[in-house]
């Protein structure tokens, strides 16, 4: 479980308590770690809620963890995965939030309160450009689209009337063929070519 654990940069491993402390001082609600528990086969989730810093036992029992019993995850990840979409008051009602903020292992510096902000503000903004940018390379590629469009419809309305032009003079010639005397025909045809 240690080494899995690893790869997450929620969990802190083998750091003091009050090393989480220190980590989750001035920090967001919802804010949180995990590190191992005194307690072995154990992990304690550090939480910040109401300005506080709260500390809840993960624990680990016949192959399953919980924060209570039933014990039902099959492993932490598990855990703070449902946790990170559903309200810790299903555990304590005075934890009324969800594991937002992770406190990645490979920081340095932990963000604050308003780091938090900033930091989400700068991934909308980010993202914000991109689609933006995504947008208006469709928006040329569908002015190109119909432009090509209309001169397609000019074109296409173009040789529908000389279609129906060269049928009004085949009918012309056919009817004035019909009516002109067999010498005058030659010369009705020279007209024509």
């Amino acid at each position: 479980m240690e080494e899995t654990l690893k790869k997450y940069p929620w969990y802190w491993g083998d750091i003091s308590r009050e090393e989480a402390q220190e980590l989750l001082s001035n920090t967001s609600d919802g804010t949180y770690l995990v590190r191992k528990a005194a307690t072995a086969g154990d992990y304690t989730l550090t939480l910040r809620k109401g300005h506080r810093n709260r500390l809840i036992k993960i624990y680990h029992r016949n192959g399953k963890y919980g924060l209570a019993e039933p014990y039902t995850y099959d492993a932490v990840q598990d855990l703070i995965e449902y946790y990170s979409h559903c309200s810790l008051a299903e555990y304590n009602v005075q934890l009324d939030c969800t594991l937002d903020y992770p406190v990645d292992n490979q920081l340095t510096e932990v963000p604050t309160d308003d780091s938090h902000i900033y930091n989400e503000l700068c991934k909308v903004n980010q993202e914000h450009k991109k689609k933006m940018s995504e947008l208006e390379k469709l928006l040329d590629i569908q002015k190109v689209s119909s432009e090509k469009l209309q001169k397609l419809h000019e074109t296409t309305t173009s040789v529908k009337a000389c279609i129906k032009v060269f049928e009004e003079q085949m009918l012309l010639l056919t009817k004035t063929k019909s009516q002109a005397p067999a010498d005058g025909i030659a010369g009705l045809i020279c007209l024509f070519v």
